[in-house]
């Protein structure tokens, strides 16, 4: 090798020793790290992807791939030696569900319909243990859970719900995904102007992202089962939610769909989503804030008390009618009714609906009142540690006392005592507010994974063809403007 008195090769071996990778490095690097070097390089051949490095110091593997900027274990210490100079993998050759792949588990994958009668109580508690296991998409949680689908199917009882369920070699319930038949506008908008919307109907994934084995096959194998379900009922599969980065997201991203029968679809593209980190009590939330800033938000609630306002929670059945007489008076004056569409309407089908809420456990409302009328309302969901902030509005004659932000502030304060919950989810949009207040962000996608077909195919080009022709335009728009 040239240069071979002042570099070495060096292979540095996963745990496992199933995968190692050959290294050029000088020799002083691999000192004093920890690591299990050998100097025989054993290069794994007819792998496509890069390299990367791992360490089995203390028996563990740890990957860093400069894609996603992880980097695990021992490295975190060599990473920062090397120093920006090291070469790393493109991306790490063992994916996660890649640990699992080898073992070749044959999964059986069973669609059952959910008609009048309700999950076993076995099968009700399987569901609970694997939501509390799964670390996928915390946020979306909610809308995978038993709950939501009891909720759904009483809501919405003309449309069917089926489970599809993967079950390992010995018949345990290894993974489980609720869907829906639903129907996805796809639309062809222009600033607030919507041009055209093109309906397709399809399977919906509820909560975005199934609680799957992280394997291929299983992966591949729902896949399959679900490409079959879809002919003479659906266009495409839909996923409302695939967090960015996640498994379920490098799946997608890396595997190859049109063997399985789908062509992948990011309609919107990426969406930047924030949330709120809830602490033990309010004073340790401000504390992220400047001294000015903590000042203001005070002096805020300050002005609210000396007024009297008061905030009351909703959260039972009998408390809906309020709840929704007062809130669709303040919504009907509110910005949010007139610029994001929103609705609150004080009608027997939504009360309805957040009848079936609160007897699922899930509702969670609060309305903020300047003696008997209201002013501001949150209209909330829960489940578990996490909480919805799915709709807002205030009367903006009393914009002068901050109505909203007063309301935020208590109930980030009750979210501390009452019912705790660790994570506020703030839902769609990045407004202003939401950036000034939330102390966590991730980005997510919705996912169509149309049927293969000519149709199909001219559908996402034209769809996607109009949504570059309306960024490029935003871009000239502002450049005239300078």
């Amino acid at each position: 090798m040239a240069g071979a008195d002042s570099r070495r090769a060096w292979c540095c071996s996963t745990a496992s020793s199933r995968t190692s990778r050959c290294i050029v490095r000088p020799a002083a690097w691999t000192s004093a790290w920890g690591m299990r070097i050998t100097s025989a390089c054993s290069p794994i051949a007819a792998t496509p992807t890069p390299p990367c490095w791992c360490s089995a110091a203390a028996g563990e593997t740890a990957c860093c791939s400069p894609r996603t900027g992880a980097f695990a274990g021992p490295f975190v210490r060599l990473r920062e030696a090397l120093g920006a100079s090291a070469r790393v993998g493109h991306r790490c050759p063992r994916r996660p569900w890649e640990e699992a792949a080898h073992m070749g588990a044959e999964w059986r994958i069973e669609l059952q319909p959910l008609g009048g009668s309700a999950p076993g109580a076995n099968l009700l508690g399987q569901w609970r243990e694997l939501l509390a296991a799964s670390p996928h998409n915390p946020e979306q949680s909610l809308y995978r859970t038993p709950e939501w689908v009891r909720y759904f199917r009483l809501a919405e009882p003309g449309s069917p719900v089926l489970l599809a369920q993967a079950r390992d070699g010995r018949g345990e319930l290894a993974g489980l995904a609720p869907l829906r038949l639903a129907q996805y506008r796809l639309r062809y908008e222009l600033g607030t102007r919507c041009l055209a919307v093109d309906s397709i109907p399809c399977l919906a994934l509820m909560g975005g992202e199934p609680l799957w084995p992280a394997e291929p096959a299983a992966f591949e194998q729902l896949l399959r089962r679900l490409r079959a379900q879809m002919d003479g009922r659906a266009e495409a599969l839909y996923l409302s939610s695939v967090r960015v980065g996640g498994l379920f997201w490098h799946y997608l991203q890396e595997r190859s769909l049109r063997q399985l029968g789908y062509a992948l679809y990011v309609p919107d593209g990426e969406r930047l989503r924030r949330s709120i980190a809830i602490p033990d009590d309010l004073a340790a939330y401000l504390t992220q804030f400047s001294a000015k800033t903590r000042n203001t938000l005070r002096r805020k609630l300050r002005r609210a008390e000396e007024r009297g306002l008061r905030v009351w929670r909703a959260e039972r059945a009998e408390q809906v009618p309020q709840w929704l007489r007062d809130a669709s008076r303040v919504h009907r004056q509110s910005w949010q009714r007139r610029e994001l569409g929103t609705s609150i309407r004080d009608e027997p089908d939504q009360r309805r609906q957040l009848e079936l809420l609160a007897e699922a456990g899930l509702l969670r409302c609060y309305l903020l009142y300047a003696g008997e009328h209201a002013c501001a309302f949150v209209l909330g969901r829960q489940h578990g540690d996490v909480f919805h902030y799915a709709g807002v509005g205030y009367d903006p004659a009393m914009a002068g006392y901050s109505p909203s932000v007063v309301l935020l502030l208590h109930i980030i304060q009750d979210l501390s005592r009452h019912r705790p919950a660790r994570l506020m989810d703030l839902g769609l949009g990045d407004q202003e507010y939401k950036r000034h207040f939330g102390n966590r962000n991730y980005r997510d996608a919705p996912v169509l994974l149309l049927r293969r077909s000519l149709h199909n195919r001219c559908r996402s080009s034209l769809h996607g063809g109009f949504r570059r022709m309306v960024r490029c335009a935003k871009r000239w728009r502002a450049l005239d403007t300078l």
